[in-house]
């Protein structure tokens, strides 16, 4: 019998021995389309849960884990990321927190694994990358891993002086109660009201300990913009030859600024980012003109559309940015056709046709979207496709319009159907090649 679940966690435990993420990253994403036995042509059952590390479930490495409520069979289960994967936990620490759960139970809160861990072992930044890493969420819940590391400091010291008054022989405050007042009593379940972190921040946590977003992946909120405007992803893009033009979706999880040297361009700053969608990453290059325009869109953990060319002179592929669009202003910079298709109904008599075509005309020609960013907004074709004698007959308007959401949601209602309304993405520009960065033209520093 094949057992898909147990075969994938095996896999990436193997594979997450490679020295880079983006060696074994892949993988994560296979998950995503792996076909289990029972899955029939019509009923799908395809794709692995990957869950992220957790103090009382995970072991070292990748496992099988199955919810209380679930039959463990074949089509069943999902991954838990080993305590292993998270940056910052070592082997001496790992085998610690194992060893305490094996002896003593599950761990029941903060306050309640810094009592039970030596600080010898197990030291704070071991904790705090436990916390920030999503392994405590069981604990105390995603939304409170902000609480959590605001509570650390006095975690940790409540739980030394537990142990402490323990190893001494001393009763503390807390065995002078039943088991179940211990279990209320506010150090040991109290987190302090700290504001919870938004998405954006929670996701970006997961990948500094763990190498990738976990929980969920910031373009998982945009995949309508990335399958229309991006022209490839991370990997496929950086597999193109020298100068071909990309645009590519990708959060900026790293940023470094360099000052120029020498040169005409001596002094002025330029900027090197890491691109990173959902299974690898490649560096954007942004030289000193590029980056003055591009300077308030340049943040880390955002969300961006980057334009420009692949350069493959310096060894691993780079992007040689030219523009940078966040998601606000992509709409309006890289649709290149708003197709309305008409089409999808039964065919209909030209009074009807001219109906429609009037209705949307108006519509249209009323849109006021004029953009944040003037210099971006690019003008898309409206092509609308109509039903002629059984035929889609595709009409082009001799009008260009600025599309944003307003716009969308105004036709779709006016159709009513969401599905009849379209963007595809423009063409990347070509923007003009540049001179090869070489230590000879150009001297940067940090």
């Amino acid at each position: 019998t094949y057992f898909p679940v147990q075969y994938m966690a095996a896999l990436l435990t193997f594979e997450s021995g490679a020295k880079k993420t983006e060696d074994w990253a892949p993988y994560l994403e296979e998950c995503r389309h792996v076909l289990f036995p029972d899955s029939t042509t019509d009923e799908v059952h395809k794709g692995i849960e990957i869950r992220p590390p957790d103090i009382n479930v995970s072991h070292a490495n990748f496992t099988v884990t199955w919810n209380d409520d679930e039959a463990r069979t074949p089509n069943t289960g999902h991954i838990r990321f080993g305590i292993g994967a998270i940056k910052g936990v070592g082997q001496t620490a790992i085998e610690s927190i194992l060893r305490e759960r094996e002896d003593g139970g599950p761990y029941e809160s903060l306050h309640n694994l810094c009592e039970r861990l030596s600080s010898r072992t197990v030291n704070r930044s071991t904790i705090d990358a436990l916390i920030q890493s999503g392994a405590l969420d069981s604990l105390h819940g995603m939304r409170n891993r902000a609480s959590m590391l605001a509570a650390l400091e006095d975690a940790i010291s409540a739980g030394q002086r537990i142990a402490s008054d323990r190893a001494a022989g001393q009763e503390t405050m807390f065995g002078m109660f039943s088991e179940n007042e211990a279990d209320d009593a506010p150090a040991e379940s109290g987190l302090p009201e700290v504001e919870p972190w938004d998405r954006i921040r929670t996701l970006a946590a997961e990948r500094e300990h763990l190498g990738f977003h976990v929980s969920g992946h910031p373009l998982e909120s945009y995949e309508t913009l990335v399958s229309a405007f991006a022209t490839g992803t991370v990997t496929e893009s950086a597999g193109n030859s020298q100068d071909s033009p990309v645009i590519v979706a990708a959060v900026i999880s790293h940023l470094r600024t360099n000052i120029i040297r020498n040169g005409p361009k001596a002094g002025e700053k330029m900027a090197v980012l890491t691109l990173q969608d959902r299974i690898s990453s490649i560096e954007g290059v942004l030289f000193s003109e590029a980056y003055r325009q591009n300077l308030d869109r340049i943040q880390p953990n955002e969300v961006v559309f980057a334009e420009g060319r692949i350069d493959r002179s310096r060894g691993e592929p780079q992007i040689i940015v030219e523009r940078l669009f966040t998601t606000d202003i992509a709409m309006q910079a890289l649709v290149g056709t708003l197709e309305i298709d008409l089409g999808r109904s039964s065919s209909m008599d030209q009074p009807e046709r001219d109906a429609w075509m009037h209705r949307i005309a108006g519509i249209v020609r009323s849109t006021d979207a004029v953009g944040d960013q003037p210099g971006f907004i690019h003008h898309a074709e409206v092509v609308l496709i109509m039903p002629v004698d059984g035929k889609r007959v595709y009409m082009q308007s001799r009008n260009k319009v600025v599309v944003d959401e307003h716009l969308l949601d105004r036709l779709r209602e006016a159709i009513g159907d969401p599905k009849a309304v379209r963007i595809r993405g423009r063409r990347p520009s070509l923007p003009q090649r540049r001179r090869k960065w070489t230590k000879k033209r150009q001297q940067v520093g940090a």
